[in-house]
C-alpha cells in the first residue's frame, strides 16, 4: 500500500503499519516509500509465554527500536 500511494503521487508523510517484527520489516517500508514506521501491536501485544519472559520481549523491542534508529533510508530500492 505504501509503493501504491508513492506511486499515485501521494506526497503527504506516509507512516507504515502492520506486522513489523524486525529491522528488516523496517527496511521493507522504508524502501517502499515510507517516512516513518509504527511498532504497535506486533510488537506489545504479541503472545508469549507467561509474564516471567517479558523482560526478554522487551530486549527484542529494544533491539528493533535500536536498529530503526540507526537506519538511514536510501530512495532507492535494492535490486529484484
Amino acid at each position: 500500500m505504501v509503493a501504491e500511494l508513492r506511486d499515485a503521487g501521494v506526497t503527504l508523510p506516509v507512516v507504515a503499519t502492520g506486522g513489523i517484527r524486525t529491522a528488516a520489516d523496517c527496511r521493507e517500508y522504508f524502501w517502499a516509500g515510507a517516512d516513518a514506521v509504527s511498532l504497535g501491536s506486533a510488537a506489545w501485544l504479541a503472545s508469549y509465554p507467561g509474564y516471567a519472559l517479558a523482560p526478554l520481549r522487551g530486549m527484542g523491542v529494544r533491539r528493533v527500536l535500536k536498529a530503526v534508529r540507526r537506519y538511514r533510508p536510501e530512495h532507492t530500492a535494492p535490486p529484484a
